[in-house]
């Protein structure tokens, strides 16, 4: 079960508003008698379902291209092609041409 967080209300112009306009471009972290809380800013109004909350597609983007060639000098990749091919015609499967 998905609990939803609780929203407290910030008073504009308030000393609290002012700081979590640290986390526009970093987390921030509170402390209370020695316990830490992390604030982060929400980009965008989060449902409880929504399977693409949070998602960062130009940080996706980065991430795949810091990826790629990753298996270069790693891996043959003629070899690997021939080596999928072949899987690809056993019994089980139906004939597939690349």
């Amino acid at each position: 079960m998905v609990q939803t967080p609780k929203t407290i209300r910030v008073a504009p112009g308030s000393e609290l508003e002012r700081v979590l306009a640290e986390a526009d471009e970093t987390p921030i972290e509170l402390e209370t008698h020695g316990v830490r809380y992390r604030v982060i800013r929400l980009r965008h109004p989060v449902e409880p379902d929504d399977i693409w909350a949070g998602y960062d597609a130009p940080q996706a983007l980065a991430t795949l291209q810091s990826a790629a060639g990753g298996w270069r000098g790693l891996v043959d990749a003629e070899e690997f092609k021939t080596y999928i091919a072949e899987r690809r015609r056993t019994a089980n499967r139906s004939s597939v041409t690349l």
